[in-house]
């Protein structure tokens, strides 16, 4: 009889299989490893995503602002969220905000002399920020997959968490 000091460990090897059965315990098995992978807690980037839900529903009609505010649109919506998720993880949380035009920006507001505002457009961010009294830019990058430099540097410059 063999005996062992530790039970041998357990070796999957599921990606031989080719019947449906297979695949379907394939993807299972890659799920439940990509669920295990992730925080217990949610982080801020998961919450505001909730907020761009939760704004662009509210604001999911026309005249939302009780004027003649344009409904958030898919695109922007869309956009904000693939956004989100270039964030650096060092900085302040911004808050959601739905403007008018059925656009969504991202603003930053630490006071009078610290703001940043950042619309999402599509695929363009159009931005404007005040640093300190005299300071004052803005610009439009295009957004594909990366967030752009200039934005990534005035945020991890201006706005990180302390």
């Amino acid at each position: 009889m063999i005996r062992y000091a530790q039970p041998p460990a357990i070796m999957w090897q599921v990606n031989q299989g080719i019947s449906p059965e297979s695949k379907t315990i394939q993807n299972l098995i890659q799920s439940a490893k990509e669920h295990a992978s992730k925080p217990v807690t949610l982080s801020w980037q998961t919450v505001l995503k909730g907020q761009v839900q939760e704004v662009s529903t509210r604001c999911s009609k026309e005249g939302w602002d009780g004027y003649d505010a344009n409904p958030i649109s898919r695109s922007s919506k869309f956009w904000a969220l693939r956004l989100i998720d270039q964030l650096p993880g060092n900085i302040q949380d911004p808050s959601i905000v739905p403007e008018p035009d059925g656009e969504l920006a991202l603003e930053w507001n630490l006071g009078k002399d610290k703001i940043f505002s950042l619309t999402v457009s599509g695929p363009r961010l159009i931005y404007a920020g005040i640093i300190g009294a005299s300071r004052k830019f803005y610009g439009e990058e295009k957004f594909i997959n990366e967030l752009p430099k200039t934005i990534a540097n005035t945020l991890s410059n201006y706005f990180l968490k302390i």
